[in-house]
């Protein structure tokens, strides 16, 4: 197949690892926010197939973006270049790596999930820290994505050739390769021998082996599909040395070696809910035996219980409620206490802004209970209870 290039002028075609380079102005516009100028040559890729632009600086001054209008690589900047004259140019290098790194371990990822399974991307998105998200119009399971990441770590591994190149039309027409939209015009491929052929715009390493590394962190159902979640290379590294430190953590704080983390954590927790449960059941008990000894009041009853959760707070608004016109109760919170207050008797939502007003409150509820919190202290809301008049 004939492999040549369409346009010199945009080096990141033909070297995705160039990022210092010398051109010549095209022309300088002034622009809404700066001055847009072309050169006559370009490694700055604008963005685009989900990817951002680069970033960098031209004769030493940071450019402001980069992007493409009208065919043309369109460089913002903040001051004005003369026309015709040489500038020296600086791609910032390590997030060129890492978009790379992130853009190529997709192109294999979803190339081998292609070959597998029949898996077709609606989607591609290179985020912030290089997060990669890949959607799949159709559902792929957990089993599939780990064979398909233990496939992509060793097409790493094995260094396959990466070739770009612009097939001529009829070649293209002959051709199958993924694309996620209808192309017009001249084409790009991006090749990996044995793994993937795609449609793409953007810069890539000459083989596989510089991506690194391939790890998926997370698959969610979306749209009828899948959206995949992955890191590669130096965000990998990044991603498992934050981990691996967690675990370090977690194996002091448990004393349990590295790699029995998990079932030292799911027995902890075990024990801790067997813990609530007890605290549970003696908090019902405490619970009945002060209902039982408050005594009945013509008006309100108000009681404080540092130990109740919403349904302990429920449960003693309903029950002593029997007791009295309102009954209310309170749990200590961040700020305040949070709250529960019932009524046989009374409309509790003709209460609550009472309440609320009264004690730097909110919430609110039925006509037969209300739950909220108040900001009010202690003193100020047994105060608040024993003059209410429902």
């Amino acid at each position: 197949m004939e492999q040549r290039s369409i346009d010199h002028r945009r080096l990141y075609y033909e070297n995705g690892m160039l990022t210092e380079f010398d051109a010549v102005v095209k022309s300088c516009k002034a622009a809404k926010n700066g001055f847009a100028v072309t050169l006559d040559r370009t490694a700055f890729f604008p963005g685009g197939g989900g990817q951002e632009a680069d970033t960098g600086e031209i004769n030493g001054t940071r450019l402001l973006s980069v992007f493409e209008e009208e065919g043309e690589v369109v460089h913002l900047l903040p001051a004005e270049l003369s026309e015709g004259m040489g500038v020296s140019c600086r791609i910032d290098r390590i997030p060129r790596l890492r978009k790379m790194q992130g853009h190529g371990g997709e192109h294999i990822l979803s190339g081998i999930m292609h070959r597998l399974f029949g898996t077709v991307n609606a989607g591609f998105h290179l985020g912030k820290n290089e997060i990669v998200t890949v959607d799949t119009r159709t559902p792929v399971t957990d089993g599939q994505l780990r064979q398909a990441e233990a496939e992509a770590n060793l097409a790493i591994a094995e260094n396959i050739p990466i070739n770009a190149y612009f097939p001529t039309p009829k070649e293209l027409e002959a051709m199958t390769f993924r694309s996620k939209i209808d192309f017009e015009g001249e084409v790009r491929i991006v090749e990996i021998e044995g793994i993937d052929v795609c449609a793409c715009c953007a810069p890539h390493f000459a083989s596989t082996g510089s991506i690194g590394s391939v790890k998926i962190l997370e698959a969610i159902p979306w749209k009828g599909g899948t959206r995949i979640t992955l890191v590669c290379g130096l965000a990998a590294f990044e991603d498992h040395v934050e981990k691996h430190d967690s675990v370090k953590r977690i194996s002091v704080t448990l004393s349990a070696k590295t790699d029995e983390v998990a079932e030292a954590v799911e027995n902890r927790l075990e024990k801790a809910e067997e813990a609530k449960k007890s605290v549970a059941a003696l908090s019902r008990a405490m619970r009945d035996i002060r209902i039982e000894n408050t005594a009945a009041a013509e008006k309100c009853l108000c009681i404080f219980d540092e130990y109740a959760d919403a349904e302990g707070l429920r449960d003693y608004a309903n029950r002593l409620a029997e007791k009295c016109a309102v009954a209310a109760a309170f749990a200590p919170a961040k700020t305040g206490f949070t709250y529960a207050a019932a009524s046989k008797k009374h409309n509790m939502r003709t209460l609550a802004p009472v309440i609320n007003s009264a004690l730097g409150g909110k919430g609110g509820g039925s006509e037969t209970m209300i739950f909220g919190s108040v900001t009010a202290e202690k003193e100020a809301v047994e105060s608040f209870f024993k003059t209410l008049e429902p």
